[in-house]
């Protein structure tokens, strides 16, 4: 059945409806089987159990699993439990429930343009995810807790109002990608190098200023954005990543390039972005590695051989 279908059944069928009809219920569940599962935002009209979606109501969010608790013992039900992908992507979403830890067997969890402003300790009672994205939000802070999420992969807490890195974030041995984009946050944490496994690193966007020299323990990182922060130089560290790829340093406060002898340590390097830096010029050896655009002058610049 055609997702869009689906959703459609969901929100005009009341759950009894749903649990009743052979047909619903086969179609149902077979979506949800082989599809991701997608919480479905809703308050509870406890009188008929009807999931009524014109009135405006949202005062309060709830989600698919307030409004099934009193269907708890019905096999069918059970099942919704041991899905493992959720995603939600509503504005009035206030905070994620409580309940949120029924869903032990969650790998994939996705929360987009709310209204949240923390992460509750029952999300870390999923340890089985592996990717969290929790975007568009209002997040203040990152719990402490982060690291029981040992499985997870993939971290994205983009746009939010988060300040510091925690260092106990540094220690989810098995991250692989690590998004923390249009942010506030001032510090990299030198923690960073327990992130040995992370293949991308995103802090675009934030207010960061300098890069700690723990960073060269990333042996396996292949992508490092950090444009549009307050980045001041290019140091030695960052050029002895074994395995780094793209480096995007644009529009940050960058005045110089490092020596040629420091860059080419970088044996795989394909592309450093230093468009909207203060740097006027690219040396002829370094040129076809190095971009800048509009620095400045506004167009880009190669340096003469002496």
């Amino acid at each position: 059945m055609n997702k869009n279908i689906f959703h459609k059944i969901m929100l005009i069928s009341p759950i009894s409806t749903i649990i009743n009809c052979s047909q619903s219920s086969k179609t149902f569940y077979k979506w949800c089987t082989h599809n991701s599962f997608w919480f479905i935002l809703c308050q509870r009209d406890y009188k008929d159990d009807y999931m009524d979606f014109d009135k405006p109501f949202f005062k309060e969010t709830y989600v698919l699993c307030h409004s099934l608790r009193p269907y708890a013992g019905n096999d069918k039900i059970k099942k919704l439990f041991e899905h493992d992908s959720i995603s939600v992507y509503y504005k009035t979403i206030k905070g994620i429930p409580k309940e949120i830890k029924e869903f032990t067997h969650l790998r994939y969890l996705s929360i987009q343009s709310s209204e949240i402003l923390t992460i509750p300790d029952e999300l870390f009672h999923l340890t089985k995810l592996q990717q969290l994205t929790l975007t568009c939000s209002q997040i203040e802070s990152i719990p402490k807790n982060i690291n029981r999420l040992i499985h997870l992969h993939n971290l994205n807490l983009s746009k939010n109002n988060i300040k510091v890195i925690p260092i106990e974030l540094c220690q989810l041995i098995n991250l692989v990608r690590l998004q923390i984009v249009s942010n506030k946050i001032t510090i990299i944490p030198d923690e960073i190098y327990g992130l040995t496994k992370l293949n991308d690193l995103d802090l675009s966007f934030n207010e960061i200023t300098h890069v700690p020299n723990t960073i060269q323990q990333l042996v396996n990182l292949k992508g490092l954005h950090l444009g549009s922060n307050k980045i001041t130089e290019i140091t030695e560290a960052m050029c002895k990543l074994p395995k780094l790829e793209y480096c995007y340093l644009g529009n940050n406060l960058i005045k110089e390039i490092p020596p040629y002898k420091q860059i080419k340590q970088l044996k795989k390097i394909q592309l450093i972005d230093l468009s909207y830096n203060q740097v006027m010029a690219v040396p002829r050896d370094m040129e076809y590695i190095i971009r800048i655009e509009n620095n400045n002058s506004g167009e880009e610049g190669t340096e003469e051989d002496e």
